[in-house]
C-alpha cells in the first residue's frame, strides 16, 4: 500500500455537497458511499479498492460493492493499471478527461 493521507470526516459543507451528489444520483446516503466518495474527491490519484478499504476503515467486500454502485451511477470510475489492478477515482464535473496527477497519465476507458 502506498502512503495515503489519513481519512478525515467531511466538514458540514462537504457533507452537504456529498448528500446533494448522492441524492442527484438517486442513491441512499449510506456511510460507506459518503466516506468513499469524500476520500476519492479529496485525493488527486486513483486508488485500489484495498487502499480505500484500509484508509476509510470499510470492510473490503463492502468497499467493492459501494464502488460498483457509485460507478453505476457515474460518480466514480476506474481503470486497470499495468499490473492489472483496478484503480478508482472520482468523476469530476466539468472535466472531460481524468488523469493521474502523479504520473500525468490519462485514465483509459475500460470495457
Amino acid at each position: 500500500m502506498q502512503y495515503l493521507r489519513p481519512f478525515t470526516p467531511p466538514s458540514p459543507a462537504q457533507h452537504e455537497k456529498l448528500t446533494t451528489r448522492l441524492t442527484s444520483a438517486n442513491m441512499y446516503h449510506a456511510t460507506s458511499y459518503q466516506r468513499l466518495l469524500h476520500y476519492l474527491t479529496e485525493t488527486p490519484t486513483a486508488l485500489s479498492a484495498g487502499d480505500l478499504s484500509a484508509v476509510t476503515n470499510i470492510p473490503l467486500p463492502t468497499t467493492y460493492r459501494a464502488l460498483r454502485r457509485l460507478a453505476d451511477r457515474g460518480l466514480v470510475d476506474w481503470y486497470t493499471d499495468k499490473s492489472a489492478v483496478a484503480r478508482w477515482y472520482a468523476v469530476r464535473s466539468g472535466h472531460n478527461k481524468n488523469y493521474c496527477t502523479a504520473c500525468n497519465r490519462p485514465y483509459v476507458e475500460h470495457e
